[in-house]
């Protein structure tokens, strides 16, 4: 089942939200369909985290598996449940984009229907992990963001899907850290 545009636009929605949530996560529920967004860097420990590339863990950052599997465990402490009878879309911007596919390629085999929609990820793994990631996902590069050119592929890490290219009108090759920002990505998703 291929995603709608609505279900794109909600996860870009969500993607957003979540950085003004207590919690680095956040979930929203409808009749059949469940988002679960990771959020992205905004404090120092983030950060740090972005930076642990060198090390990697079952051929993922060691970083971005160490945050998710934190994020996991607070969920499950939170009584967060994920239903195999729901469609569940995990999605994310930044280091969440990137947390959200170590998470989905977690989840892959306890939820059949499982999406994935990252916004501006670094790269999370390497070639070993793309290949044992088999949920479908939809990768978004808005503009010249810079980000998802991180960690470079000389260290060993590989995106798990094409980029789909959001096209900015006008825009500049000097702006790719404006263009990290996800309300840039919204727009551009708005107005397609």
């Amino acid at each position: 089942m291929a995603l709608s545009q609505i279900d794109v636009i909600t996860a870009a929605q969500m993607a957003r939200a979540v950085y003004n949530k207590p919690a680095d996560w956040s979930v929203y529920s409808e009749a059949d369909t469940t988002w679960l967004a990771i959020e992205g860097s905004d404090c120092g420990l983030d950060w740090r985290r972005n930076l642990e590339f060198l090390l990697s863990s079952d051929d993922q950052h060691l970083g971005f598996k160490n945050y998710s599997t934190r994020l996991m465990a607070e969920m499950l402490a939170s009584g967060v449940y994920f239903s195999r009878a729901k469609h569940l879309i995990v999605t994310g911007h930044s280091l969440g984009g990137a947390v959200a596919t170590i998470i989905a390629a977690a989840l892959q085999d306890q939820i059949p229907r499982l999406d994935l929609v990252t916004f501006g990820s670094p790269r999370p793994g390497g070639r070993k992990f793309r290949q044992r990631l088999r949920v479908p996902h939809k990768r978004f590069v808005h503009g010249n963001d810079v980000v998802p050119q991180l960690p470079l592929p000389a260290f060993g890490f590989r995106h798990t899907a094409p980029a789909e290219h959001l096209v900015v009108p006008g825009d500049r090759l000097i702006d790719g850290v404006k263009d990290h920002a996800m309300d840039g990505y919204l727009l551009a998703l708005l107005y397609a």
